[in-house]
């Protein structure tokens, strides 16, 4: 997922659970770009879940959960991704 103003991309970086996602150049050597996009609406890194916990801030990587608004992500067609 990349942010084209900045040319960086979303990167686990090889976080575990309950830790920071950030971002990253995107060269992908090592597959830590990359993130499925469910049809629960949730994305996916590393088989955890990218989390904004309800409010402003660092996004985690959790353990996935079905129905969680916090782990909802909308996708539309002007290439926004929002929480």
């Amino acid at each position: 997922i990349e942010n084209l103003g900045t040319e960086e991309c979303l990167d686990t970086m090889e976080n575990e659970l309950g830790e920071e996602a950030g971002v990253f150049d995107c060269d992908d050597e090592d597959g830590k770009l990359i993130f499925e996009y469910s049809k629960k609406y949730q994305l996916i890194g590393n088989n955890l879940c990218l989390d904004s916990h309800g409010q402003e801030g660092p996004v985690k990587m959790e353990l996935c959960v079905n129905g969680l608004t916090s782990q909802q992500w909308d996708y539309n067609k002007q290439v926004n991704l929002t929480n």
